[in-house]
């Protein structure tokens, strides 16, 4: 009798170290997979950071524009200055 108990307990024994041992292995699988996704993720979202760094964006284009405003602002003064003189040659 204890010898069948014996052999019982150990078939339960070694049913549960299967089943952990499966357990294990497919949890293994996918933290294998979820760091795969994450090194993905990562690589992207340095990607998308170069790409955000090289955006011309709203305050450099202020700035542009404010730039060829001024720019424009010269030239015409010098273009009233010229045309005054050229309106006083007889």
């Amino acid at each position: 009798m204890e010898r069948h108990i014996q052999t019982i307990v150990a078939g339960v024994v070694v049913a549960i170290l299967i089943w952990v041992g499966a357990t294990l292995n497919t949890a293994t699988q996918q933290t294998a997979r979820l760091e795969e996704r994450l090194s993905s993720l990562f690589r992207e979202v340095q990607m998308l950071r170069e790409q955000l760094g090289n955006q011309y964006t709203r305050h450099d284009a202020e700035r542009d524009l404010s730039i060829v405003r001024a720019r424009l602002e010269d030239q015409q003064r010098r273009l009233e200055r010229l045309e005054s003189k050229l309106s006083r040659v007889p």
